[in-house]
C-alpha cells in the first residue's frame, strides 16, 4: 500500500491493514526450465536429422563398388585384420556397399578362417580375387580399377 492510499484510508477513518514483508510474494518467472526443454528438443531433432541424412548421401565410390560387384570381384578379409580395415576405409562412405553387394567376404578370426574361405584356398587376408588373378595385401584403388577394368572417376582418386 502506498502513502496516498494510506492517507485516504486515514481520512475516511477506515482501519489500515499493514502487510508484512513476508506476505508480499513477487512472482518471478523462472525461464530456466522452458529454455532447457526447448534446447533438449532442438538437440533431439538435430541429431535425428543428422543421422538420417548421413546414411542417405551416396559415397564417392558407389559406382566403382557396383562395377566390382558386377565383375564378380571378391575381397576376402577378417574383422581382426588391421590391413583389411584400412582397405575398407579407403572406400570411405562406399565401404558399406562392399558388404551389401557381396564384394567383401568375411573369413572370420585370423588363423581360424571359415569353410567358405578355406575351401577357396584363402590362407591370408586381405586378398582380392579379380578373374583368375589374386592380389594379396592392401591394394590402392587405382590398382583395383586397372585390374578390374572398372572406372574410377578422376575426382575420387585418393
Amino acid at each position: 500500500m502506498n502513502r496516498k492510499e494510506r492517507r485516504t484510508l486515514e481520512r475516511e477513518g477506515q482501519p489500515i491493514q499493514e502487510v508484512k514483508p513476508e506476505e508480499i510474494v513477487k512472482h518471478k518467472r523462472n525461464f530456466k526450465k522452458p529454455i532447457t526443454v526447448i534446447f533438449i528438443v532442438l538437440l533431439l531433432f538435430g541429431s535425428v536429422y543428422y543421422f538420417y541424412s548421413e546414411g542417405k548421401e551416396p559415397g564417392a565410390y558407389d559406382s566403382f563398388v557396383t562395377c566390382l560387384s558386377e565383375k564378380n570381384v571378391k575381397f576376402y578379409g577378417s574383422f581382426q585384420c588391421p590391413h583389411c580395415q584400412n582397405q575398407k576405409k579407403m572406400f570411405e562412405k562406399s565401404a558399406k556397399l562392399l558388404d551389401s553387394t557381396g564384394v567383401y567376404i568375411e573369413c572370420g578370426p585370423l588363423g581360424q578362417f571359415n569353410t567358405q574361405c578355406t575351401s577357396l584356398g584363402v590362407t591370408s587376408v586381405p586378398l582380392w580375387k579379380i578373374g583368375n588373378e589374386s592380389l594379396s595385401g592392401l591394394q590402392q584403388l587405382t590398382v583395383l580399377a586397372e585390374k578390374s577394368q572398372c572406372p574410377l572417376s578422376h575426382e575420387t582418386i585418393s
